[in-house]
């Protein structure tokens, strides 16, 4: 947004001398900023300094990747990395904020009246918020195009202001969607290269793109990894039985399924009914249990069901190699599964 239409938008509401300077001065710092994330680093920063908060952030969303991402953060002290906290709490939770603003454009919580309104409304996120120490908070929607394309989100500041901050957070953040919808419009255009439409995960031509640059690197420097191969050995007799647009719904729920479990991980479809996962942050045993989470969570053979084979590399960092051990793997007990169920298409 121009200067001009910045002030003209000030003449339309009540701003003092102080929350004009701030609103200007947070606008110029964003401009400032070398690429988009280090702007709503500044966007942030700005705001948590000024509504004497404890930690604010703005955050993206992709409901078609069921994804959000943390792009600009400031926490007091740097005692903490919001990514980190944010990684932990599943897309459903956020997911639920829409329904929520719907009432007031917003949500404001100043006291403990307030959380446990929203606690009867949404358990799991107001569970997160207890169990992060978060006390007040203030979360306003960016709206382009009658869609939430993201949220500014601000923890435990003074609520003695709280209707000037409410203020100065609903017109900075007027400021900041424009720029959020220009940058999800540029990663929507990388993506469609690289993700599974279907799936919302990374496709063939990502997977072979990683794949060579983490198997150059393992070479010149091994370190530990693991990978998966995942079989969903119940597409064929859906699509068969069932017709193709409920095998794109199975598809759907199991690539979403797939990044729930392996959140911090790679996720590919390496095929028609076959995904793959590199995983370079968890350990053998951490590995180990995101495979038996998804072999409990995907165990319908009327539905979605995946065997899956893996092989975790600790010393030599031969990528390929794993990869053919890992597929030798799940071959092996997809056979098992067609032989348990021979009416299943394969």
């Amino acid at each position: 947004m121009s200067l001009n239409k910045l002030f003209e938008h000030f003449d339309e509401i009540e701003l003092s001398a102080d929350l004009s300077a701030f609103i200007i001065k947070t606008c110029l710092h964003m401009r400032m900023g070398e690429d988009f994330r280090s702007s709503m680093d500044n966007v942030a920063k700005d705001l948590r300094e000024y509504t004497d908060s404890y930690a604010s952030c703005i955050m993206t969303i992709s409901r078609d990747l069921y994804k959000f991402n943390v792009v600009g953060e400031s926490v007091r002290n740097n005692e903490i990395v919001l990514q980190n906290v944010f990684d932990n709490i599943p897309y459903e939770v956020v997911e639920t904020w829409e329904e929520l603003t719907l009432e007031n454009d917003s949500i404001i919580i100043t006291n403990s009246a307030d959380m446990d309104n929203y606690e009867k409304r949404s358990p799991a996120w107001v569970k997160t918020l207890k169990e992060n120490g978060v006390e007040t908070l203030c979360l306003i929607p960016f709206i382009h195009q009658n869609t939430i394309i993201g949220y500014m989100y601000v923890t435990n500041f003074n609520t003695a202001k709280i209707a000037e901050f409410k203020k100065i957070i609903e017109l900075l953040s007027a400021f900041v969607t424009s720029e959020v919808a220009h940058h999800l419009l540029i990663e929507r255009l990388r993506n469609l290269s690289l993700i599974d439409s279907r799936t919302g995960v990374y496709n063939r031509t990502a997977m072979n793109n990683m794949v060579d640059e983490l198997s150059a690197q393992l070479k010149l420097t091994p370190a530990p990894f693991s990978v998966a191969f995942c079989y969903l050995n119940t597409l064929k007799t859906v699509n068969e039985k069932q017709g193709h647009d409920v095998g794109n719904n199975l598809l759907k729920e199991a690539g979403k399924m797939l990044k729930e479990v392996f959140h911090n991980d790679y996720i590919y479809r390496s095929s028609g009914d076959e995904f793959a996962v590199i995983s370079t942050t968890s350990s053998e045993e951490e590995f180990e249990e995101k495979i038996e989470n998804l072999k409990d969570l995907a165990s319908d053979p009327d539905w979605l069901y995946f065997t899956v084979g893996y092989y975790t590399d600790n010393t030599d960092g031969a990528l390929h190699s794993a990869m053919k051990y890992a597929n030798k793997y799940e071959q092996e007990f997809n056979e098992e599964f067609y032989y348990n169920y021979p009416d299943m298409i394969k």
